[in-house]
């Protein structure tokens, strides 16, 4: 996602994920209209195994998921606060 290169760039990339994040939902399956950030670690794990979708829903699942294993989920609480009704 993100290259080390520009950090102006970097932190456009940053607040466009961030962004994006408070509005994507899962399109498909057990957890469908979730918002990606209210996906259990575990199902997210499982992609992992399998194969994340292409483009930009695979982009932010693997975002999501590596928030919640490093222990950074707290990152996520603002954007849970901006959900969309």
């Amino acid at each position: 996602m993100m290259d080390g290169g520009d950090l102006e760039a970097d932190r456009e990339e940053w607040r466009r994920a961030f962004n994006d994040l408070s509005t994507y939902r899962i399109p498909f399956g057990k957890y469908k209209d979730s918002l990606l950030v209210d996906l259990p670690e575990e199902y997210l794990m499982w992609f992992r195994e399998r194969g994340f979708p292409q483009g930009r829903l695979g982009e932010l699942m693997q975002l999501v998921m590596e928030i919640k294993i490093t222990g950074a989920e707290e990152v996520l609480a603002p954007l849970r606060r901006r959900r969309p009704k």
